[in-house]
């Protein structure tokens, strides 16, 4: 779909009542939850769960997830690990049980790689993915998976006992935050964790509306004024802050975060795109081409205390 044409649905659908409920139609009708989609998204979820699983055990671990979304693929993973709880918080309720089923049927039908990359035993994991694929309801999942599901539910203030988490997790989640959220968001993570405690935060800062097929960079977005871009694409079906990772880190840092591994990536066309003199937004001028290209990033820190 041409971007100017998504970026008008959204701008009509955010002004309607019902709004949302027709964006999630027509989510399912665009084919976004087609098995090679959801396949590739566990795989990558499965990928992100292992990484993660070398900074902080994740058997018996207390963990907050931020932005649980349409699929519910990352808690379910890290439930693969035994964990002692999984609370995951949204600001509304996207969860639909048809969806998460294909989530766990593509789980159970690549239940090996799965096992590899997150260091899981497929006997077991088998086993339980098999039990919640036999779930009756979306409450009935949620509760052999040890998930609890908090939506409408506010992150930055989750109520729960300082320093009892183990893991704050959050996916390409900050990125649609206003400055405000995005600090006290850092805030309670900070009051959350336990001193051996992780965040992990993978960041996609780059136009959510590219399409490098047809030519459209992930670097387009930053042409426009913060007074366009709020107007036309900022509302509450569609957010992005437009932040570079820099500024991720940055603000970071400035809440007492002490950086134990980052990793990034850039494509090398926005790079080029970028020093042949692509008109940027004057909001961006003082940040480097190689500082605007930055397209993911994964964040794992913990507070200084």
């Amino acid at each position: 779909m041409e971007w100017r044409l998504k970026v008008g649905i959204q701008f009509v659908l955010a002004r309607l009542p019902g709004g949302t409920r027709l964006n999630h139609l027509l989510q399912l009708a665009n084919r976004s939850f087609t098995p090679q989609r959801v396949r590739d998204r566990v795989l990558l979820n499965a990928e992100i769960v292992g990484r993660i699983s070398r900074f902080v055990p994740l058997r018996d671990a207390s963990i907050v997830d931020v932005g649980t979304g349409w699929e519910l693929i990352g808690p379910l993973l890290f439930s693969l690990h035994r964990p002692r709880f999984i609370y995951s918080f949204d600001l509304s309720r996207h969860l639909r049980f048809s969806v998460v089923r294909r989530v766990l049927e593509q789980i159970g039908s690549e239940i090996k790689t799965v096992c590899e990359r997150c260091d899981l035993d497929p006997v077991e994991a088998e086993a339980r993915v098999q039990g919640w694929i036999r779930a009756r309801s979306l409450e009935d999942l949620l509760a052999q998976a040890n998930i609890v599901y908090v939506a409408p539910g506010d992150a930055t203030s989750t109520g729960l006992a300082e320093e009892s988490i183990d893991l704050f997790f959050s996916r390409e989640v900050l990125e649609h935050l206003t400055e405000p959220v995005l600090i006290d968001i850092l805030r309670e993570s900070k009051r959350l964790l336990k001193p051996s405690g992780v965040a992990f935060h993978a960041i996609d800062p780059g136009d959510h509306y590219a399409n490098v097929k047809a030519g459209l960079s992930r670097v387009n977005f930053l042409q426009y004024s913060d007074r366009a871009w709020n107007f036309w694409v900022n509302n509450k079906i569609s957010y992005h802050n437009r932040w570079r990772a820099r500024q991720f880190l940055d603000t970071f840092t400035a809440q007492g975060a002490r950086v134990l591994d980052l990793q990034s990536r850039t494509d090398a066309r926005d790079l080029e795109l970028l020093h042949q003199g692509f008109k940027l937004d004057p909001k961006f001028s003082g940040l480097t081409a190689e500082e605007l290209a930055v397209n993911y990033v994964e964040i794992v820190h913990r507070f200084l205390r």
